[in-house]
């Protein structure tokens, strides 16, 4: 895979190549000059979907992998872009923590540690 001159690669038949874990900070890139008019010139925000549609199918192919992908959001825009050097332009989406699982649950995380409990949705009161 590769994105802004990041390449993860992993080899099954070789145990010296295979990623263990991998942070990667995904920021999402303005239009182009060259841009038609359709999509995200007519509607700026598809930018910012196509870019979690993007990380969603990398979360199921990792998945696919036996890896894991951890996305944190609540970090400081301004701050990532600095310390990552990138162009102005560019908009930081989230950071991802990509690597093989310590272990699986399907709890999720804030729920576990007591931060946040699940919250009733629509279908379970119907």
């Amino acid at each position: 895979m590769s994105a802004s001159g990041v390449t993860l690669t992993a080899n099954s038949n070789s145990p010296e190549s295979t990623v263990h874990r991998c942070n990667w900070p995904c920021f999402a890139k303005p239009r182009r000059r060259k841009d038609t008019g359709l999509g995200r010139m007519t509607m700026p925000e598809t930018l910012m979907q196509s870019t979690a549609m993007a990380v969603y199918a990398l979360m199921l192919a990792a998945r696919a992998e036996n890896l894991g992908v951890g996305m944190v959001s609540i970090l400081e825009p301004e701050d990532m872009a600095r310390l990552f050097d990138v162009p102005e332009s560019w908009r930081f989406a989230f950071y991802l923590c990509i690597g093989v699982p310590e272990f699986t649950d399907d709890t999720p995380l804030l729920h576990r540690a007591g931060w946040q409990a699940n919250t009733p949705t629509t279908w379970d009161r119907r």
